[in-house]
């Protein structure tokens, strides 16, 4: 999902050209099959995601990918479609929401992937992952492969995020594609999250803007697995 242009919100600059990149990326090197929503409404984002819920199974692993604008309210974090309003909630999507469809998705493997503003909200009171090296062995690959993950890889936490950033792409998915782009054969979510989380404050800073990224499981969506598995080709 990549929300650009807004109706009555400002527009943002890289949510189509990170949607784009990663989607590429998702598809040729991972071998994702993609569902791309460019500008996309509340009804648009919600359709798709009740599509996931009645099309896939457990042996599938589901990367959502959300570009765009992010709120907080009353201590919980929103996606703000296009059509959304700053002052009328009616047309956000809510945290709470996205875990209760991850809890209805029959996929094992589940990792949100968010770029927004206040973004960490969706793993509040969950257990941060370390950021120090992890080495996994085969049979760990596997073992968290054939368990249930609901993971979230965030841009920040409770804080702005920068929507610029380096050859069109904003702070967090440059580094992002990045990490992902030379990784061969079983890679965890955690070893991506340490691939590029210095390298985001470290140019978040340089512009003045600091934000931290966060992997975490996400709470009341029926994590059980310690972590997300991609299989490079």
């Amino acid at each position: 999902i990549g929300n650009k242009d807004y109706k009555h919100l400002p527009d943002l600059d890289s949510p189509l050209n990170d949607a784009r990149a990663l989607s590429d990326l998702l598809r040729n090197r991972y071998g994702f099959k993609l569902t791309k929503l460019e500008n996309a409404t509340r009804r648009d984002i919600v359709r798709a995601i009740n599509d996931l819920k009645n099309q896939l199974e457990p042996s599938d692993n589901l990367v959502i990918y959300y570009a765009g604008h992010g709120i907080e309210e009353s201590s919980e974090g929103f996606w703000l479609p296009v059509d959304a309003e700053e002052n009328d909630d009616y047309g956000w999507i809510s945290n709470s929401y996205i875990s209760r469809k991850l809890r209805e998705i029959k996929a094992n493997n589940i990792l949100v992937i968010a770029d927004s503003c206040f973004s960490g909200t969706i793993t509040r009171d969950a257990n941060q992952l370390g950021s120090e090296k992890k080495n996994y062995s085969i049979d760990e690959y596997d073992f968290f492969y054939r368990t249930k993950t609901r993971m979230a890889l965030t841009a920040g936490g409770r804080e702005p995020v920068l929507d610029s950033g380096i050859d069109g792409h904003s702070v967090f998915a440059g580094a992002l594609i990045s990490s992902l782009k030379n990784k061969k054969g079983p890679v965890s979510a955690t070893e991506i999250f340490q691939g590029l989380r210095s390298k985001v404050i470290a140019n978040s800073l340089k512009m003045g803007s600091p934000q931290t990224p966060i992997l975490q499981s996400i709470p009341l969506s029926g994590h059980d697995d310690p972590d997300f598995v991609f299989l490079a080709r």
